[in-house]
């Protein structure tokens, strides 16, 4: 009995101290690469804070956007202004683009009491650059086809008009690639046939995406 029993203390004392040694080495592998990792964290951090912002490439179709103007004057002169357009992303201040015009025209003659009403189409040029995010400067060219005194054939009849507009406006972003814009013109040829003729200032809302 005292034989089996030292055998049996024998071999409890070398379990418990190879469960001992095993735990030691789990404990020292963990203090050992516990190191690494944080040094490798850190490393991929300090270079992710060290490497330069990603520029992104936008497209061609990436830079274009569709919008348009929607105008209103009331007065003696009456304009309905429907111009949808068309824009390119030059830069993030330059931006040009064309568009087309619709524009229902009412005159009322206040000394005879009568009305005039008509139909104007025509085409624009535009460009904007933006001193801020939300203030830009804004000038267009426009031609306009519409019923007037044509002077050379000496009797009214559906004629080009052209017109400048320059001026200003407010951008409010909307999403990643919406806006709005509010914008203040003022046409300054003044042709006698233009719908804008002494109806400064012209006042627009803008919408895009």
């Amino acid at each position: 009995m005292g034989m089996h029993e030292c055998t049996k203390g024998k071999t409890i004392y070398l379990c418990t101290l190879l469960f001992f040694i095993m735990k030691m080495y789990r404990l020292l592998f963990c203090l050992c690469i516990l190191p690494v990792l944080i040094c490798g964290t850190v490393n991929a951090q300090q270079q992710e804070r060290n490497e330069p912002p990603t520029v992104k490439d936008d497209s061609f179709w990436d830079k274009i956007y569709i919008g348009g103007n929607f105008g209103l004057q009331f007065g003696t002169t009456t304009v309905v202004n429907l111009s949808p357009q068309v824009g390119y992303r030059v830069t993030d201040k330059f931006v040009p683009g064309i568009g087309i015009t619709y524009i229902y025209y009412n005159f009322r003659n206040q000394y005879t009491n009568s009305r005039y009403e008509t139909s104007i189409y025509g085409g624009s040029v535009f460009g904007k650059y933006f001193f801020t995010d939300n203030l830009f400067a804004h000038a267009e060219y426009e031609e306009l086809n519409l019923e007037g005194y044509d002077i050379y054939l000496n009797k009214y009849s559906r004629i080009w008009v052209p017109s400048l507009f320059v001026g200003g406006g407010y951008n409010q972003p909307l999403g990643q690639r919406g806006f709005i814009q509010l914008l203040l013109l003022f046409e300054v040829l003044q042709d006698r046939n233009s719908p804008y003729y002494r109806n400064n200032p012209v006042v627009r809302i803008g919408f895009g995406f």
